[in-house]
């Protein structure tokens, strides 16, 4: 399968495209669009409590800036998150009491965003290291956080799969971590079906409601053992060797 540069577009365009007999098929080279502007209107803030969105969620804003209305913003790089272009922003919208009323309404992307095969990576992602691909922002933070394993957001179940591939064609060692849920079963198991390794949280023990799904979640349920647990199940799941705590003196 060959692709040809168009120097016009910097697209790629594919020269063995489907030919359906009687039909003439119209090639779509329309490059994606690029949201740095949008994302230089953005600004960092080192003062924690304007992220409210990471408030919220008790985790920390990597890489996130604020928009002039003071959103919590993510930005959707290209190639799995490696990519220098930003194909997209999410906004979490300022003031607005997640925990409390689990729903998704205030979260949104900039119209125009293409997210598919696009992520936020936060940590610093070397060559050929280990990196787990979860839905959404707050998973992803909490659990490098808990683990410091370098960790990717992107920004649903459905683009779990594309992003696996982007990076796992770049030679990392990629693993997805779905939420425990209808659309998280459904990605598991295309992953699964794929060869890509597949790590989900469990909530053996732990009350949980309908909306609990994530290692967020996990974690705020557990309370102040919460990223203990959750560093505790990454690792045994991924057959990685528990830290040594001291033992204190007698």
């Amino acid at each position: 399968h060959k692709e040809q540069f168009s120097a016009n577009n910097g697209s790629c365009v594919d020269m063995f495209a489907r030919k359906i007999p009687g039909k003439q098929v119209k090639q779509d080279v329309t490059p994606a669009k690029d949201f740095t502007a949008e994302w230089n209107k953005c600004t960092e803030s080192d003062d924690p409590s304007k992220y409210t969105y990471c408030i919220s969620k008790a985790v920390k804003a990597h890489g996130l800036r604020l928009s002039p209305e003071g959103d919590d913003c993510v930005p959707m790089r290209a190639n799995g998150g490696t990519g220098a272009a930003i194909r997209g922003i999410q906004k979490m919208h300022r003031g607005y009491n997640w925990v409390m009323t689990g729903t998704k309404r205030n979260k949104n992307t900039l119209s125009g965003s293409a997210k598919t095969g696009a992520a936020h990576i936060i940590g610093e992602a070397k060559d050929g290291c280990k990196i787990i691909v979860f839905e959404g922002y707050a998973t992803a933070a909490t659990v490098y956080e808990a683990t410091g394993i370098v960790s990717a957001c992107a920004f649903g179940a459905g683009n779990l799969i594309k992003v696996a591939e982007e990076l796992s064609a770049q030679g990392y060692d990629v693993i997805v971590s779905p939420d425990d849920d209808k659309a998280g079963h459904k990605a598991r198991d295309e992953a699964q079906a794929k060869g890509i390794r597949v790590i989900m949280p469990s909530f053996e023990k732990v009350g949980r409601e309908e909306k609990d799904s994530d290692w967020n979640d996990l974690a705020r349920l557990k309370g102040g053992d919460g990223h203990q647990e959750v560093g505790r199940q990454i690792r045994e799941g991924l057959e990685l060797p528990l830290p040594v705590v001291a033992k204190e003196p007698k």
